[in-house]
């Protein structure tokens, strides 16, 4: 389910596949939110590397942990948001590219 809201960038829930594995649950321009078996300390740096679905090339970065929560999924597990701080120009217009595309598909 494709699902938009109110923030100060546009932010699609979908599935995207990470190096590791946790489950994502939401991507934006600025971030993206996984599910984890524990939580990560705020303001924790990870390197992150992630396919968007139906690209080869993977997308590299690194986030920051900027917030943790029980999951409403699954209350023995987190979601963990985390903020994209060094990520390149072509990725981030990737990320960009590929919320829109799911937009656009889904208003269509």
């Amino acid at each position: 389910m494709l699902r938009t809201e109110k923030r100060s960038q546009r932010r699609i829930v979908t599935q995207i596949t990470l190096k590791s594995d946790n489950p994502t649950l939401s991507i934006s321009r600025g971030g993206i939110a996984v599910l984890s078996a524990y939580p990560l300390p705020d303001g924790l740096l990870v390197s992150l590397i992630f396919n968007l679905p139906g690209e080869i090339e993977p997308v590299t970065c690194k986030a920051r942990v900027c917030w943790n929560q029980a999951s409403r999924l699954d209350s023995q597990l987190y979601d963990i948001g985390l903020h994209f701080i060094e990520i390149s120009d072509q990725n981030r217009q990737r990320v960009e590219d590929f919320i829109e595309s799911e937009i656009k598909q889904f208003c269509h």
